[in-house]
């Protein structure tokens, strides 16, 4: 099984998260929005690190294939798509320790202080660095779609302070969770997947997008997708049998193409 520094670049986003007036700007500007007037030197920083999370950029000045393909994508729905942002998260999950830790988490309300707390006993002791990583979790909950808009982590006023509600069950594009379920085929190099048997897996579609083993396997059962996934039963289990040579940007790819043959958006 394959092996991730669990909290290597826990963080790298200072105290800032992830806003969504950013991904305009930088879909309007590309790799110049980090040499842009509109944000400050610190928060450029955070940014970066943002975007390469997300495999938008190779670094300050090339962009990735998957920029080009969702960048169509925000072309098409715009900047408040949730589609957008279900692609974008699942790369940011993949590549991020910090949203990893917090899909770990069951489903409930988190206060500041519970989730300072648990965020300590992860790393192993509790600094500044931690309230600064919390603030980069909940602001990105705060200030984007993935928060309230796909259930990831809805952020509520809790008195004088703010709580974080863990909800789930966003109904995902089931193209969408078979994206993530080639991301992990591409790190595991296991492209025979029982569901079933990965749930506790930090890359597991349940912990990526708040959803139970049975909503996961009804959504991807709804794909009729020959050339990428086939269905087997071993041992009396569904397994999703993918093709090994076919990649999670292609997948995109086929999101673009059934986007087109319906003639509206998904």
């Amino acid at each position: 099984m394959f092996k991730m520094k669990k909290t290597a670049g826990l963080f790298r986003y200072l105290t800032f998260g992830l806003r969504q007036e950013w991904m305009e700007l930088f879909f309007k500007l590309k790799t110049k929005v980090l040499e842009s007037s509109n944000l400050g030197p610190i928060q450029i920083d955070a940014l970066y690190f943002y975007l390469k999370d997300m495999e938008l950029i190779i670094n300050r000045s090339e962009t990735t294939i998957f920029y080009k393909e969702v960048s169509y994508l925000y072309q098409q729905e715009g900047i408040n798509s949730e589609n957008l942002w279900s692609f974008l998260w699942v790369n940011l999950y993949f590549n991020a320790p910090l949203f990893r830790w917090w899909g770990s988490l069951g489903r409930g309300e988190y206060t500041r202080e519970m989730t300072i707390s648990l965020l300590s006993d992860f790393y192993g002791k509790k600094n500044r660095s931690i309230t600064n990583a919390y603030l980069a979790l909940i602001g990105t909950f705060e200030s984007t779609p993935i928060g309230s808009g796909l259930k990831i982590g809805k952020v509520e006023k809790d008195g004088r302070t703010r709580k974080i509600i863990k909800e789930g069950r966003y109904s995902f594009n089931p193209l969408v969770v078979l994206c993530s379920l080639y991301k992990y085929a591409e790190i595991s190099n296991n492209y025979q997947i029982d569901i079933e048997s990965i749930k506790d897996s930090s890359f597991s579609p349940q912990n990526i997008f708040v959803l139970s083993t049975e909503e996961i396997k009804q959504l991807v059962l709804s794909l009729f997708e020959p050339e990428f996934l086939k269905i087997a039963f071993i041992n009396e289990r569904i397994v999703f049998v993918l093709n090994s040579h076919k990649k999670s940007l292609d997948v995109l790819d086929l999101y673009h193409q059934q986007e087109e043959n319906l003639g509206y958006k998904i």
